[in-house]
């Protein structure tokens, strides 16, 4: 683009347009990623595996309250990426420091490296989408109004 806001070079587009569709598919990778490694955690309990397995008949069975050690959902990281969380010596307000508690799970810490792996792609792919709107020429009949 130049100085006087002209068009975007072919070159230019052509670029814009592959790093678009290259962070696109890196951010759903992400996604499965972050979700073989949850699969993989043991729980806070060790047991949620176990229930896991358990469940092939009825899977909302061992289904219980949120905050409940029964909770499917129950792993590592939720308990990291909760505001106030109980560690060791008592409760504390705000949130804990994943690089420190690391080795509770590596599959949790593995799951948190790729969200923050997604966030700063989520963050190019939006400076990307941005680029290309900037360049876009506007129609002429929204231009005329």
């Amino acid at each position: 683009m130049g100085a006087k806001g002209g068009m975007m070079k072919p070159e230019k587009a052509l670029e814009l347009v592959h790093r678009y569709s290259e962070l696109q598919w890196a951010i759903r990778a992400c996604k499965s990623h972050i979700a073989m490694h949850l699969d993989s955690c043991k729980g806070l309990d060790s047991k949620r595996l176990e229930r896991r397995k358990s469940c092939e008949v009825d899977p909302w069975q061992y289904v219980g309250e949120i905050d409940s050690g029964e909770n499917e959902k129950q792993t590592h990281l939720r308990e990291w990426y909760r505001p106030d969380f109980e560690h060791g010596d008592g409760w504390y307000k705000g949130y804990i420091d994943v690089e420190m508690v690391a080795d509770e799970c590596i599959h949790c810490y593995a799951a948190h490296m790729q969200i923050q792996k997604r966030k700063e792609l989520r963050k190019q792919f939006g400076f990307v989408k941005a680029a290309m709107t900037r360049t876009t020429p506007k129609p002429t009949v929204l231009a005329k109004r």
